[in-house]
């Protein structure tokens, strides 16, 4: 089954989520198999780096989430490749988690940078 969604829709559903992450979100790197449905964090999954979003989390044009200024961690709590980010409000509120795949390992007590981060909201066929 095909999706299809005007722009001004996806949008929309973008913009939720970056009011959900609210001011100075948090984006949370780890290992492992990202939890179904956002789902808690078990001893399967290793916390890597923890990153701190601008005062305003991203901007939304075009049905893509472009996040704005993140500030870099400056001392990574593990060893190891992140598989997927968990984006939570500054009270630690899970938002969403998004995979990572290609990014590259990081190394404990090495600063982790994210340079970009962007989320297409798309069409998909089922």
């Amino acid at each position: 089954m095909a999706v299809i969604y005007p722009v001004a829709l996806r949008n929309t559903r973008l913009t939720a989520v970056v009011t959900a992450a609210g001011s100075a979100a948090k984006i949370n790197l780890y290992n492992g198999t990202r939890p179904a449905n956002g789902g808690e964090i078990t001893g399967g999954n290793t916390l890597i780096a923890e990153l701190v979003a601008d005062t305003t989390f991203a901007a939304v044009d075009a049905g893509v989430l472009t996040a704005n200024a993140i500030t870099r961690d400056n001392e990574a709590n593990a060893n190891g490749t992140p598989t997927f980010a968990r984006i939570l409000t500054s009270a630690d509120a899970w938002v969403a988690d998004i995979d990572t795949p290609g990014f590259p390992a990081c190394t404990i007590g090495e600063p982790v940078e994210i340079s970009a981060l962007t989320v297409t909201d798309a069409n998909f066929d089922a």
